[in-house]
């Protein structure tokens, strides 16, 4: 079984294991930061910022530690991730409307198994209530899934 090392920096910034394993995919979905594990990591921040998009739009390394949820949103937003993010930014992202919400990295990747290199490029996205997943910048300006509930297709 692979273990997952994750800190907390001096600037509120999630550190993971620097051989990038964010998950020990043995036939788990990871450390479900969506669900049971995020008062771990709530417990560190004084406030955690939550922002229901109801449209498209581009997030920034400041909003790292921030909550992004679909909630009144009439159809398929997407959120663009930011570009050349510092090492140890992160996102959660929820989806709380039965609708399309996209996480679309840029030119960068999102890896979401250890076993699977997608290729860059790609946007993930979901589409029913209660899938969430949270993203944290590793220092190649990649993604990585370090908790994943339901199901997020690539394309």
């Amino acid at each position: 079984m692979n273990e997952l090392k994750v800190k907390v920096n001096s600037a509120g910034r999630l550190i993971v294991n620097s051989n990038g394993v964010c998950g020990g995919y043995t036939g788990s979905k990871g450390i479900g930061v969506c669900g049971r594990e995020i008062s771990a990591i709530s417990a560190t921040a004084t406030t955690m910022t939550i922002e229901a998009h109801v449209g498209n739009d581009t997030l920034t390394d400041a909003e790292s530690g921030s909550v992004h949820t679909n909630l009144g949103a009439g159809g398929t937003i997407a959120l663009t991730l930011p570009a050349d993010p510092e090492g140890g930014t992160w996102f959660l992202f929820a989806v709380q409307e039965n609708q399309q919400l996209r996480i679309d990295p840029g030119s960068n990747a999102i890896y979401q198994y250890v076993v699977f290199v997608p290729p860059e490029d790609l946007y993930i996205w979901a589409d029913n209530i209660g899938e969430c997943i949270m993203l944290v910048a590793n220092e190649d300006n990649n993604w990585l899934a370090i908790g994943v509930t339901g199901t997020w297709t690539y394309e």
